[in-house]
């Protein structure tokens, strides 16, 4: 990497920083572009020149935060668990995300019903990729499932279920994890009943 590129690539991580400390101290409402300019030493304009707004700043964070999370989820299943209890442990870690942060989460959840490009293309392919990583893990239970039934719906599916409990935070309903897995559990066993090998 040149040492312009290494330039660029500190200042972006100081302003997604300066961002993260300040809605997370301060809240979306109270966090300005402004402020993460001086949080992060740089000049508000180049706090845009990086991030074209306070949303694409916030959907910059949540896409990083989620890809991560996604990551670490996947790689903590746990092997010899039933499937729903796997599906469950996916969707967990995003829950917790989300009620740790719901501020803020509840501003990009918003967003993504609405979000334009670029961010559009970013959503639609980590989306894309976190169900695609949901289908490996019904596969893996593949035989437990009626010969007709394809992963990938299944796992559509899933993640369909998950939106709808996340979507219930729009309403300004406070995302309470256990409370959420435990409906998501019960919407996951009614879909699944039909579907498994008799």
């Amino acid at each position: 990497m040149s040492r312009v590129a290494r330039k660029k690539e500190e200042k972006r991580t100081r302003i997604r920083e300066a961002a993260r400390e300040l809605l997370r101290t301060q809240g979306w409402q109270r966090t300005t572009i402004r402020a993460v300019a001086e949080r992060a030493d740089v000049a508000t304009g180049t706090v845009l020149a990086y991030f074209d707004s306070k949303v694409g700043l916030l959907t910059s964070l949540f896409f990083t935060d989620l890809a991560e999370v996604i990551q670490q989820r996947f790689a903590s299943v746990p092997v010899e668990a039933e499937l729903v209890d796997q599906l469950l442990h996916l969707f967990e870690g995003l829950f917790r995300y989300y009620a740790a942060e719901p501020d803020s989460s509840q501003v990009f959840v918003r967003e993504t019903l609405f979000m334009a490009e670029p961010y559009a293309s970013a959503y639609d392919a980590l989306s894309a990729g976190f169900v695609e990583q949901i289908t490996h893990v019904v596969r893996r239970h593949a035989s437990t499932l009626r010969d007709e039934v394809e992963p990938s719906s299944v796992a559509q599916v899933a993640f369909s279920l998950y939106l709808v409990n996340v979507a219930n935070f729009l309403r300004g309903v406070p995302l309470d994890p256990e409370g959420s897995l435990a409906e998501l559990r019960r919407q996951l066993e009614a879909f699944l009943a039909p579907l498994w090998q008799r």
